[in-house]
Order: C-alpha cells, then structure tokens, then sequence
C-alpha cells in the first residue's frame, strides 16, 4: 500500500505596489551595475593616458637634459651633453671597435681586423646572400629534375607507342 503525501506550498501574496517596488529596486541596482563598471573602464582609461603623458613627457625632458661632462672621478669636464647625445657617441664607438672573428672585442688594436659595423654587416649580409643562394640554386634544380624527368618519360612513351605499334626505330 502507497502512503500519499501532500505537500502545500503557501506563497506570499503581493500586491502590485510592492511588485513594482522590488521590479524598481532591481533594475536600479542593475543599472547602478553597469554605470559603475563603465565608469571605471572610463575613469582607468582617462588615469593610464594621464600616465602615460606624463612619462612621456618625463623621459622626453631627461633625454634632452643637458647633463655636465665628467671624467673618471666625476670632475666636470668640457661641454655639457645630453643623454641622447651621450647614447649616440658610445653606439658610435661600440661600432668603431675592432672585433675578431667570433665577433668580440679584440684585446689589441689591430687595423687587419675588422670593424664592429663591418663585421656585422659580413656576417648578416654573407648569410642573407648564402641563403638566397641555395634557395636559387634548390630552385633551379628542381625545375631541371622535372624537366628531365619529363623528357625521360616523353621518350619512353614515345618507344613504347613505336613498339606497340611494330616500329622498331627506337629513336624516333
């Protein structure tokens, strides 16, 4: 024998004021949401291009700040020079450099031996033309490798028609 249950749901009853408040409510906070969301998007991204002016700025004036030559000790000397134009002298004589053959500085000044800047161009322009090289030469030979192929099967088509056909004139 099966025991039935009832169950009795009692819900609470609303009248339309309230439905209309808490329908309100709802989509206030779901708006307040998303304002507030956009808002920061808005808000960080008004903050980063502040920043990032800023430092742009920063790191504009402090390259072209002039800043007082000075010798090993630190004692002022000869004219004064900004930090860009400092960059640009050392990258000058970091190429100047005579380098061996592994590309590191040479321990003696010897005029055989090549340039930083010579060196490099040697080395980056042989493996750009070496490479270009095989890649021609891998080109040319697989446009001869079909085209030899091709006359090798030309040929032994033509022999095996003349054959088939009772001409024994193998060359034609």
């Amino acid at each position: 024998m099966k025991a039935k249950a009832a169950v009795s749901i009692t819900l609470p009853e609303f009248d339309a004021e309230e439905i209309m408040e808490r329908v309100v409510a709802k989509l206030a906070d779901q708006f307040h949401e998303r304002i507030t969301e956009r808002l920061d998007k808005l808000v960080q991204a008004q903050f980063n291009d502040v920043v990032r002016k800023a430092a742009d700025n920063a790191v504009a004036d402090f390259l072209k700040k002039s800043l007082p030559k000075t010798n090993e000790w630190g004692e002022a000397k000869g004219t004064s020079i900004t930090l860009t134009e400092y960059a640009i002298d050392m990258f000058v004589k970091h190429m100047q450099e005579r380098v061996r053959a592994d590309g590191t500085r040479a321990d003696s000044y010897n005029k055989e031996l090549p340039t930083r800047h010579q060196w490099l161009i040697e080395q980056f322009g042989t493996n750009e033309i070496v490479k270009a090289a095989r890649a021609e030469i891998e080109k040319v030979r697989k446009t001869a490798e079909a085209q030899v192929s091709a006359a090798v099967g030309n040929f032994i088509a033509q022999n095996l028609v003349a054959l088939s056909s009772g001409n024994t004139d193998r060359g034609a």
